[in-house]
């Protein structure tokens, strides 16, 4: 039997990843499968426009991955993300009269806070609860005796159509279940911070395509998560106004693209830039563009991180990751703007497996690593066993050549305590078997002994009635 596989899809405004990987006892994962398709607009700012686009790159993706298992994925882990991705947190208070914490205490406690519904937005998680028994936080509280109890959720709220577009892309037009849903920038946290950042505090900054998040971690719980509608995609688009195709300027910003203008000396060899249709563009004039747009963008992270009001508590500073933070000095830009304690995302190295490792050097890849990581059912279909059909029992004469004797002696319903003899027609149906004729005369002289027997039987019983009634 194989070992179990998790298998994940994340849908991003760039590309849509689908991953296959399995974990061991310990929780590290080892990477099987990586398919990648481009998301060309079909998903706009983290959510998904053209659902049937989508759906499309989803098949393709399933199958290709499918090839390369060997195996039939039947259910998928999805990753959550979207413009309308935020946190909110939702108290629940009881008063309890003096009791000890148990385990059904804060069920119910959790229940009251999933009876939540928000207007214009769903829960699509509720994560981090913070308990305080008698006013006093307390980490650990089953066991623990109070008189008031109040539990502080995280929850994590986003558009209602999110969910319903996946299961359309997904379950309805692919057939494939989906596993769980999986918030995005979570799964991105676990994958690269570790517990001594996230308990001293720190702020995750996801530079994406189309959304830029924010995570802030404090004691080892999510406190903060908001996002801005700005992106990568953005710079393309700004260096497209040069009359440069998309492409060529997605190519020109990984390529040359510079968060920080540096002052140009005699040492630069390149101050020309050579494009497609034969036109200069100045080294310089792309990486004004690049950098007023990412100044931007880290601007608005910065009014998030002070709103937070956790700016003062990220003793462990911020860590930058997603596909835009490979743009050469977004680090540099980013400890001249808001904190000087600043550090590239990379997958931890107790989360992958030594083949995996190459998936968690690449910018982007950290969602899915992080998603296969909290992954937890086989999502691989498990053929049944074929079970073998038992025979149907034989036996050397047919049906119609068996004589089946059965007396009946209740002679108050009417029996008679005879067998019944076929009529003629029926001894017709019968047809000519080999047995049926070489037993032909046989049969008859069982007929005839049989109906001695039972008029025997019958005389004897009718003389002990007499004798009863006397």
């Amino acid at each position: 039997m194989h070992k179990e596989i998790i298998a994940t899809l994340d849908i991003g405004s760039f590309k849509i990843v689908a991953a296959a990987g399995k974990k061991d006892d310990k929780g590290i994962v080892s990477v099987s499968a990586m398919e990648t398709e481009m998301s060309n607009s079909s998903v706009r700012r983290g959510r998904i426009y053209n659902v049937d686009e989508v759906s499309n790159k989803i098949k393709s993706l399933i199958d290709r991955l499918n090839h390369q298992l060997n195996e039939k994925v039947s259910k998928i882990y999805v990753g959550i993300s979207g413009q309308s991705l935020k946190t909110e947190v939702y108290p629940v208070v009881e008063e309890t009269g003096g009791v000890i914490v148990d385990e059904l205490l804060l069920l119910s406690l959790r229940q009251q806070c999933e009876a939540y519904h928000p207007d214009f937005s769903e829960v699509l998680d509720i994560v981090s609860p913070e308990y305080f028994l008698n006013g006093e936080p307390e980490k650990n509280p089953i066991g623990v005796f109070c008189n008031k109890i109040e539990a502080r959720f995280q929850l994590v709220l986003g558009n209602p159509s999110i969910k319903s577009k996946l299961k359309t892309c997904i379950t309805e037009k692919n057939n494939i279940e989906i596993a769980g849903y999986l918030i995005g920038p979570i799964a991105t946290a676990r994958a690269i911070l570790t517990e001594s950042e996230k308990i001293s505090g720190c702020a995750l900054i996801e530079f994406g395509a189309g959304l830029t998040y924010l995570s802030i971690y404090k004691d080892g719980l999510l406190k903060y998560l908001a996002s801005i509608p700005l992106g990568g995609n953005v710079i393309t688009k700004d260096i497209c106004s040069l009359h440069i195709p998309e492409n060529e300027a997605e190519d020109l910003k990984i390529t040359y693209g510079n968060a920080l203008v540096e002052t140009p000396n005699e040492n630069n060899a390149i101050k020309n830039i050579k494009l497609q249709d034969n036109r200069d563009i100045e080294l310089e004039v792309l990486n004004d563009i690049i950098e007023s747009r990412t100044e931007e963008i880290i601007a608005n992270v910065k009014n998030l991180l002070e709103l937070s009001g956790f700016s003062d508590s990220i003793r462990s500073g911020i860590v930058i990751t997603g596909g835009m933070a490979a743009l050469k000095n977004l680090a540099e830009s980013v400890k001249e703007k808001i904190n000087p304690k600043v550090r590239l995302a990379h997958v931890k190295d107790n989360l992958v497996d030594e083949g995996s490792s190459t998936f968690g050097q690449t910018f982007g890849n950290e969602a899915t690593i992080g998603l296969l990581s909290l992954g937890t059912e086989n999502c691989i279909h498990v053929k049944e066993i074929e079970k073998i059909p038992t025979p149907p029992q034989t036996s050397l004469f047919s049906e119609e050549e068996v004589v089946v004797i059965k007396p009946n002696t209740n002679k108050k319903e009417g029996g008679t305590g005879k067998r019944k003899l076929p009529s003629d027609d029926q001894k017709e149906e019968r047809g000519t078997g080999l047995f049926h004729r070489l037993t032909q005369k046989a049969a008859k002289k069982v007929d005839q002994v049989s109906r001695g027997l039972f008029e025997s039987v019958d005389s004897t019983t009718d003389d002990n009635e007499t004798e009863e009634e006397m």
